[in-house]
């Protein structure tokens, strides 16, 4: 095999493959995106704001001035994502509590109970803890988990708090924890 045979092939490819890096690194401008991305102008980002909305055109236009290809729907650089809570339950889910009478609870709105966010799937067997409103505020001399064995069990708490608790502003920073 002769020298040219891949020297010629290699080269070709490595010029091709320069070629669609149109942009070169720049970490200064690089800052200058984040800087505009998270300046107090655009308001944390939060999801459904204005805000949100101006920093996805912004990168958007980007990705179209550096050649990208729109990936997202209908020719765009967008995608909706569905996002779950409360509302979406993938069927069947029910609580049942065997001991010390047997009863199924089903979970919704105005019904039995509702899974708290970030709750998986899957059975889970175990001992039920009533853990009040599973809050702890030194401030209030509150602490719903004192003389309460948590560990490695199923903890069922009140969503919310307690009223004299929401009335406080939230610019009082009350140390709750859970």
């Amino acid at each position: 095999m002769k020298k040219n045979d891949i020297i010629i092939p290699l080269a070709l490819f490595l010029l091709s493959v320069y070629s669609f890096g149109q942009v070169n690194p720049d970490g200064r401008k690089a800052w200058e995106h984040v800087n505009y991305l998270a300046s107090d102008a655009m308001k944390g980002r939060k999801s459904g704001t204005p805000e949100y909305q101006k920093a996805a055109e912004y990168v958007a236009q980007k990705m179209k001035e550096f050649g990208l290809q729109p990936g997202g729907e209908d020719g765009t650089y967008f995608q909706q994502v569905t996002f779950k809570n409360w509302r979406h339950f993938e069927p069947p889910i029910r609580l049942d509590i065997l001991s010390p009478i047997k009863f199924s609870c089903i979970p919704g709105r105005s019904l039995d109970f509702l899974p708290n966010n970030g709750t998986g799937s899957g059975v889970v067997k175990g001992q039920l803890v009533f853990a009040g409103y599973g809050l702890v505020n030194e401030q209030f001399n509150w602490n719903d988990y004192d003389n309460l064995d948590v560990k490695g069990k199923i903890v069922l708490i009140i969503p919310g708090a307690p009223d004299f608790m929401e009335k406080i502003s939230v610019k009082e920073n009350l140390p709750t924890k859970r």
